[in-house]
């Protein structure tokens, strides 16, 4: 039977989706492009396209959903199955705007609460200025929720990344910087522990010893 297709809208943008099998890893992307990151949106580009190229040969059968966030929230993929996923370009990611990340990350948990799988990367440089619709512990609540089967990433720049992440009930939280090389650096480590979960799932060692590398080498960079 050929895949079902349907067709989603926000606010912002239309796409269309192909259905994937239900227990696929489901990989939650969702990036910060307020006006701040104005200075490396081309390596957000160049660094999410490589994550997606590593991710699409591995083996496996995997979902993406892929979320921008200003002061508004674009879905731009809404679980859609890897393989088909085309990479970005300027004219899909282009920075505006301000910061509401909880509204992006709340709006994406509850659409997607029902999954058994999922691994979400979150990236800001920034704190959350714009948000009108959920709150740091509404947000939480949803973490809460789901953190016992579901993977969870934190990468803050110019903020307190573990104070940040604690707020939200984030375990995994790595301390960037607003450069090229920590940003190349962050996505390296999106796509080591999205393989991770991929082949064995949620271990919390596994995914401590990563973070704790991660936080190593970026107080580097």
């Amino acid at each position: 039977m050929p895949n079902a297709k349907k067709v989603v809208t926000t606010t912002t943008t239309t796409v269309t989706t192909e259905s994937v099998d239900e227990a696929a890893t489901h990989i939650i992307c969702v990036l910060d492009r307020s006006g701040s990151m104005s200075h490396l949106a081309d390596e957000v580009i160049t660094h999410f396209n490589h994550f997606l190229k590593t991710q699409q040969a591995e083996k496996g059968e995997a979902k993406l959903t892929l979320v921008l966030f200003d002061n508004q929230y674009e879905l731009l993929y809404d679980a859609i199955d890897l393989a088909s996923a085309v990479p970005l370009t300027s004219e899909t990611y282009y920075v505006r705007g301000m910061t509401a990340m909880n509204d992006a990350v709340g709006c994406v948990l509850t659409a997607n609460q029902n999954e058994e799988k999922a691994i979400v990367l979150i990236h800001t440089d920034g704190m959350e200025n714009a948000s009108r619709e959920f709150t740091p512990a509404a947000v939480k609540a949803l973490v809460d929720k789901l953190e016992s089967t579901w993977e969870f990433i934190f990468v803050g720049a110019n903020i307190d990344a573990q104070r940040t992440g604690d707020q939200y009930g984030f375990v995994n939280n790595i301390q960037s910087n607003a450069t090229a090389e920590a940003m190349g650096y962050s996505y390296d480590q999106f796509a080591q522990t999205t393989s991770s979960y991929r082949s064995v799932g949620k271990n919390a060692e596994v995914m401590a010893g990563i973070v704790a590398e991660a936080n190593a080498t970026q107080a580097k960079t």
